[in-house]
């Protein structure tokens, strides 16, 4: 049977001054991941939008910050 793997990565702040296709072709370029046969899919997001996506989903605005600070982090 076929396995999948997701990995979510927090960025380092340097990354919000690049542009992201940027960052996106240079993960691509230089990472380096035990078992990984290709990366099928590199996506970037702006944690506003991450905020905003939660608040749609009934989430208080507090509880909406706080997970958003805790993936931050």
């Amino acid at each position: 049977m076929a396995k999948k793997a997701t990995i979510i990565i927090s960025l380092v702040p340097e990354a919000s001054e690049v542009a992201n296709e940027e960052v996106e072709k240079e993960i691509r370029k230089e990472a380096q991941i035990p078992w990984c046969r290709e990366i099928e899919r590199v996506s970037i997001e702006e944690l506003e939008d991450c905020y905003e996506e939660l608040r749609e989903h009934g989430l208080s605005k507090k509880v909406a910050r706080n997970v958003v600070s805790f993936y931050e982090e």
